[in-house]
């Protein structure tokens, strides 16, 4: 059966739909890269640790990603103290007062000695 009108206007239409979409996505991938590198710029500059920004975990229901740790080579000493006197330095294995702030939602950084 010889193609239509129809079915020829379809396929125009499809081939600029498929140009199109690859110039969308050649200046999505452009601006994307200027964006990253701008953010990471940023981070940076204002030393942002990865526990500070409130990543989405799209495995965990949307919910904040309650695991993401703090990077260790920025060389900040780091210390926690509960409400109840217990420690942590911030290094290995979490303790169970820090682990059950977490699951409730709570933020490390107000427990966080300066020194």
């Amino acid at each position: 059966m010889p193609p239509t009108e129809n079915d020829t206007d379809l396929r125009a239409l499809n081939e600029q739909i498929a140009e199109l979409q690859a110039q969308y996505d050649e200046i999505f991938k452009a601006e994307k890269a200027v964006v990253v590198k701008d953010i990471n710029v940023l981070i940076k500059q204002y030393k942002i640790r990865p526990y500070e920004l409130n990543f989405i975990n799209s495995a965990n229901g949307g919910r904040r990603a309650k695991h993401v740790l703090p990077l260790i080579r920025d060389n900040i000493p780091r210390l926690y103290r509960s409400r109840q006197g217990k420690v942590w330095d911030g290094i290995g294995r979490r303790p169970e007062w820090v682990q059950k702030l977490l699951e409730r939602g709570g933020n490390l950084e107000d427990y966080r000695v300066t020194l």
